[in-house]
């Protein structure tokens, strides 16, 4: 049995890539400045583990919608998300 692996919570993600790989950073919002944010962890993955992971972690929303209702997003999200 695997050993238990430790739990953080994270109210922020950044998202760096490279050719050959994804890192994405968690971290909890500073409540001085709502701008910046202090780091918990990183997790690093290949690209394509991190393409199944999205397609995996897809399923599962997909699941808790159809459940539990749409997960409302932040406007000020979509707009960005538009933008791009």
């Amino acid at each position: 049995m695997a050993e238990e692996a430790p739990f953080y919570y994270s109210n922020v993600i950044e998202t760096l890539t490279s050719p050959y790989d994804v890192v994405t950073i968690f971290g909890i919002k500073n409540k001085k400045n709502q701008q910046d944010y202090e780091p918990v962890v990183k997790v690093g993955m290949s690209l394509s583990q991190a393409k199944v992971y999205v397609i995996l972690l897809g399923g599962q929303l997909e699941k808790y919608e159809e459940e539990f209702g749409k997960i409302p997003i932040p406007e000020e999200f979509q707009k960005r998300i538009k933008e791009t």
